[in-house]
């Protein structure tokens, strides 16, 4: 499939952006194997924007690689679920503090919510 790329952006930063999408719409699901050559293929470029892209976002976390330099989604973790709802936790329970310290009313809620609805 070919991509058309913006021409604001460096080439590495748009491979590195439709990679992250994909992650994270589960196009590439956790665990799954990724190449750099299938990868550049896929997006009709040369292999150093991906190899870039891939080391950011290994640096950050979504992809890990293993053996013989096989580079693999980063699955989640029980640990990570569990962080994730703690600082849920920790922020939902603040902004509700705010929400009854400063007294706002059902107005300010029903804006909230709408603004807030998918």
């Amino acid at each position: 499939m070919k991509e058309k790329y913006n021409e604001e952006k460096s080439l590495t930063e748009q491979v590195y952006s439709k990679i992250k999408e994909r992650i994270l719409t589960l196009d590439y699901p956790p665990g799954i194997a990724i190449t750099e050559a299938n990868l550049a293929e896929e997006f009709s470029v040369s292999r150093m924007p991906v190899h870039i892209a891939i080391q950011k976002l290994t640096n950050e976390g979504w992809i890990e690689t293993g053996f013989r330099k096989k580079v693999y989604v980063k699955g989640i973790s029980v640990k990570d679920v569990r962080e994730i709802y703690e600082i849920r936790e920790i922020l939902e329970v603040k902004a509700l503090d705010t929400i009854f310290e400063k007294k706002l009313n059902w107005d300010f809620h029903l804006s909230l919510k709408k603004n807030l609805s998918v």
